[in-house]
Parts: C-alpha cells; sequence; structure tokens
C-alpha cells in the first residue's frame, strides 16, 4: 500500500512539473529528448529499454507520468490523468508476450496503453550508466572519492577468486 502512495504521488508531481516542458510536442521529439539524455547504447545488452509502446494514432504529448515501476494501480493513475506517455523506470516487458489477454497485469498493462493511445518508454540501464545518472546519484550518498564505471563483466572479473563463490559469470 505504501509503495502504491509512494508511487502515485511522486508520478503526479513530475507529471506536473513535465507537463509544461513538453506542451505540444511529438512522441518522436520527446522519445529523441530522452535518448540524448541517455543513449539506449549504454544500456546492458540483456535489458528492454527504449520505446516499448508506441500508440496507432499519433498525438501531441502533453502529459507525461514518470513512475519506478508500472503497476496495475499507476496505469490506472495514467488514464485518469490524461497521461499521453509513461516513463517507467523498470520496464514491465522483458520477455515477449506471446499474446495480449486479460490474464495478468503485464498483458493487461499492454492492452490498456494500446486501447488508451498511452506511449510507454523505459529507461533502465541506460539512466544508470549516463554520466550524472541514477549510479552517480546512488553514490553521492556515499563518502566515495573515485569514482568510475564498471561493467557486470569487469566487476566479474574483479571478484572471481575474491569471495567464496566457485562460479561469477
Amino acid at each position: 500500500m505504501l509503495t502504491n502512495l509512494l508511487n502515485s504521488t511522486a508520478s503526479l508531481v513530475f507529471k506536473r512539473n513535465l507537463s509544461k516542458m513538453t506542451r505540444g510536442r511529438t512522441l518522436p521529439n520527446v522519445v529523441s529528448e530522452l535518448n540524448k539524455f541517455a543513449p539506449l547504447n549504454l544500456a546492458e545488452k540483456w535489458d528492454n529499454v527504449g520505446l516499448l509502446i508506441e500508440p496507432y494514432k499519433a498525438r501531441q504529448i502533453r502529459n507525461i507520468l514518470l513512475t519506478n515501476d508500472l503497476t496495475e494501480n499507476v496505469m490506472q493513475e495514467a488514464v485518469d490523468t490524461g497521461t499521453d506517455l509513461i516513463v517507467s523506470y523498470h520496464p514491465p516487458i522483458f520477455a515477449p508476450l506471446k499474446r495480449i489477454t486479460q490474464n495478468n497485469w503485464k498483458e493487461r498493462i499492454v492492452s490498456i496503453c494500446l486501447a488508451e493511445g498511452i506511449a510507454l518508454y523505459s529507461p533502465h540501464t541506460a539512466w544508470d550508466a549516463v554520466p550524472g545518472g541514477v549510479n552517480d546519484w546512488l553514490a553521492s550518498a556515499l563518502p566515495c572519492v573515485d569514482l568510475q564505471p564498471i561493467t557486470v563483466r569487469t566487476f566479474c572479473e574483479t571478484m572471481r577468486g575474491k569471495v567464496f563463490i566457485l562460479y561469477i559469470y
């Protein structure tokens, strides 16, 4: 319940602030700006980032809703507030969907986005990796002096033999 309240409150605050900056902009314009901030090639290869749902009919982007995780409650908030674009930090779609039915929450979210003409964009690890992004923000809370980017592969190679784990992939 607290998570839903936090997601709901945060998304409304950001939506109100962003809507002034995006009045009269098209989806390709807004996506281009998001990609300029954090190019998608910065994302991990396994991640599903970028424009995940593009409505059939083009429309102006006037309201953007930001959320950490796109839940059904947040999706309903997007519908209720006339959102044109949802930016969900974590992508709700990872594995390919074989069908779009009402049988599970991920399929219901996709179905609602399509029916309501709401676009969905997810930046995830691209926002983690960009200079000044999520990882830098998190590191700023720690007493770090020498911050350097590291890939998962480099981390695993560095940690192999230093921890009591036989296999690190």
